[in-house]
Formats: C-alpha cells, sequence, structure tokens
C-alpha cells in the first residue's frame, strides 16, 4: 500500500501545491487517526479513535478511548487511556504519557497537569516550571497567566513571578497589554501589573488592531487604546475588529461598521459572518445567501442555499437543498465542471478536500485532483509549527 501511495504522487507530483514539507494532515483508515506528510508518507501512522480538532472531537468521545490532537509550535497531543502524551513534529513520542491534562504548545512550552497541578514542561518533557499551579494558561510573548489561591496573576519562562495572583479571571497577554477581572470589573494593564484602563466593564476582549470591545450596562462596544469609545455601546453580540470592520448584531440584525463607525449595511442582515478574502456571506432573510464586497456592495446576489466563505477567489457553495456542491469564483461562475466529487470542502492552503464514493483524497484550485479518495476522514492540511 505504501508503495500504491507513492506511485500516486509521482502521477500528480507536478500539479500538487507548493506545500511547505512542515505541514501534515489528519487522516482516518480502518486503524483508526494518524497523519500523512505532503508526500504522501505517514507521520503518525493511524492507530487514534478520535480526533481532537479546534478542542472539539470529530467524533464523540466514548470513555477512555485513544485520541489525537491538533499540532501546535510543533508538538501534538495525544492521549491513551487516561494518560496523555505528546509528539514532536518527526511523529516521534518524545513525551512519554503521563498527565492528567495538558494544553497546546506555545512558545516552545506546554501545559501539563501532574498529581493535580499544572506546570511546563519543555519538548523534551522536562520540567521547566514546576507544578505549583492550580489553573494555567499557555504562554503568549513570553508571559503565562497562571491561578494560585483562585486568584490569577503572570509568569515569565523562568517561572518568575511578575504580576501577583489578584485577578478573578484574565486573558493573555496581546503585546503589552492584556484585559483582567477585578473586584467584577474588567479593565487593561500593562506588563507590570499597571491600569493602563481602569476596570469599569462588565466584560471585556483583549485589544486588536487598535480597538477592543468592551460591554457596559447599554450593550457591548468599541474603545481605543486610551478607553476612548470609538463605536458606542449599544450592541448585543459583537466581534473583534479585523482592521477594517466590526460585525455585530443589534436587535436580531448583523451589521459592518467600519473605522469611521459607518454602517455597511443599514437595513442589517439576519445572518453574517467575517470577511474573508474581501467578501463576506450574508442573509437577508431566511432566503438564500450571498456576498458582498468590503463597501457593503452586492458581489453576487443572494441564490445559494449554502455559501462558504471565498479563499484565494474560490467558493463552496450548494444552489438548492439537494443539489452536489459547487465551487464558484468572485463572478459567480461555476468551477472545475470536469471533476467529480460526491461532496467537498473549503480549500485551504491550496487544497479542498474531496469525497468520491465514500472515501477521501484532495484536489488543487485547478480541480486536479492530486491525492486519490482513499481515505475514510480527513481533515485539512495544517502547519507543524504554528
Amino acid at each position: 500500500m505504501r508503495f500504491l501511495l507513492f506511485v500516486l504522487y509521482l502521477n500528480y507530483g507536478l500539479h500538487f501545491p507548493a506545500l511547505s514539507q512542515r505541514m501534515a494532515a489528519p487522516v482516518r483508515t480502518s486503524a483508526g487517526w494518524g497523519y500523512i506528510n505532503p508526500d504522501l508518507s505517514y507521520l503518525i501512522e493511524p492507530s487514534f479513535k478520535f480526533f481532537w480538532k479546534d478542542e472539539m472531537f470529530i467524533f464523540n468521545e466514548n470513555g477512555n478511548e485513544s485520541v489525537l490532537c491538533e499540532y501546535h509550535d510543533g508538538m501534538a497531543m495525544y492521549r491513551k487511556g487516561t494518560s496523555w502524551g505528546f509528539f514532536n513534529d518527526k511523529g516521534e513520542e518524545v513525551i512519554k504519557q503521563q498527565y492528567s491534562e495538558v494544553k497546546p504548545f506555545s512558545e516552545s512550552l506546554g501545559a501539563v497537569k501532574y498529581l493535580n497541578k499544572w506546570g511546563f514542561v519543555d519538548k523534551s518533557g522536562k520540567w521547566v516550571i514546576q507544578p505549583e499551579y492550580e489553573n494555567v494558561l499557555s504562554f503568549k510573548d513570553g508571559i503565562a497567566a497562571v491561578m494560585q489561591d483562585k486568584k490569577w496573576g503572570y509568569i515569565d519562562k523562568a517561572g518568575k513571578r511578575i504580576i501577583e495572583p489578584q485577578y478573578s479571571n484574565v486573558s493573555v497577554f496581546n503585546g503589552n497589554v492584556a484585559a483582567v477581572e477585578f473586584k467584577n470589573k474588567w479593565g487593561f494593564i500593562d506588563r507590570q501589573g499597571a491600569w493602563t484602563i481602569e476596570p469599569a466593564y462588565k466584560d471585556a476582549d483583549n485589544f486588536k488592531n487598535g480597538w477592543a470591545a468592551v460591554k457596559t450596562l447599554n450593550g457591548w462596544g468599541y474603545i481605543d487604546s486610551t478607553g476612548k469609545f470609538v463605536i458606542q455601546p449599544r450592541f448585543e453580540k459583537k466581534t473583534a475588529f479585523d482592521g477594517k470592520v466590526v460585525r455585530v448584531k443589534k436587535e436580531g440584525h448583523w451589521y459592518y461598521i467600519n473605522r469611521t463607525a459607518w454602517s455597511l449595511n443599514e437595513k442589517g442582515f439576519l445572518n453574517a459572518e467575517n470577511f474573508s478574502d474581501s467578501a463576506a456571506r450574508v442573509r437577508l432573510d431566511r432566503g438564500n445567501w450571498g456576498y458582498i464586497d468590503e463597501e457593503g456592495k452586492w458581489m453576487i446576489e443572494p441564490k445559494y442555499y449554502v455559501a462558504r466563505d471565498f479563499k484565494n477567489g474560490i467558493a463552496l457553495v450548494r444552489v438548492k437543498d439537494l443539489d452536489p456542491v459547487r465551487f464558484i469564483d468572485k463572478k459567480g461562475n461555476f468551477l472545475f465542471p470536469d471533476t467529480r466529487f460526491d461532496t467537498a470542502h473549503d480549500f485551504n492552503n491550496g487544497l479542498a478536500r474531496i469525497n468520491v464514493d465514500g472515501l477521501w483524497g484532495f484536489m488543487n484550485e485547478k480541480g486536479e485532483v492530486v491525492i486519490q479518495p482513499r481515505f475514510q476522514g480527513v481533515l485539512d492540511f495544517i502547519s507543524l509549527e504554528e
């Protein structure tokens, strides 16, 4: 079977997208879940019953069955029975299963729970910060949040306490600022623990692209780094500022608002998603989906029963309920008329997962099948380093 995989790769190698050798895809065979490399060799042999993606199991977890997870920072968590360990980016079991809980590696350190306390290990499994905390968050920008005596504080990579435990809730640092809850109010602190914006909010998210979403009695709004409201609080739901617009919900409808606090759509949408590839999929009512551009103008009028995000100029749609899924360009033209598949998923890193006769493979952005359908399940190729 390994020989067959190699032959298939040679047949399609000229058209295989420029994936880095530092990428791999989770696949499921009759033996279970594992990982394949871009050359179709196995990085991790299939043997795990479940796969965990974005903290969600692909199939419902049942007892203490084996679990394989996504790669983060070159390490993938796995569980066998009740204990967790880690694979490295070569597929080697470098940290044997021994922990009751683990969190993804970040900045070369992994959070692990041992004898009911959390600490941090390096990529060889050596303790860098001894297990002494009730809970922890992964490192970000050289700082990790840790809980002691039911209060959160922050430590550096040497384990030195840089901000004493005193907060009831915290977020990771995003640059030099983090949102924290103190005495039932949220505010923002710097890396020394000084208040940059005094606690005054019911809830708060970290800053992104210069804005932070904060909640008052009137609802969600957005502030700048000085604490001044750039969008007044009046919304039921919100999303992070992407640098151009925010997506907010009021009285059951979604709106896009730009930096000048001008709404791209005055009437609002029943459903609206974030912009992707300069297009956003929206629905005016319980009818069909369409796409708008960054000025709020229709790029493609609503006519799809199902619509997915554009990526590199390609989106997956279904025109009617029982129709097959198709791919379109930004003018609504159907793509890949000569490529056969029963169903498919969005493109990611230049490849789309396709299903033919119940088996899964991959095709490229030219509509060429580069990995013949042979797996019982597949997920997108992902970086082994991020």
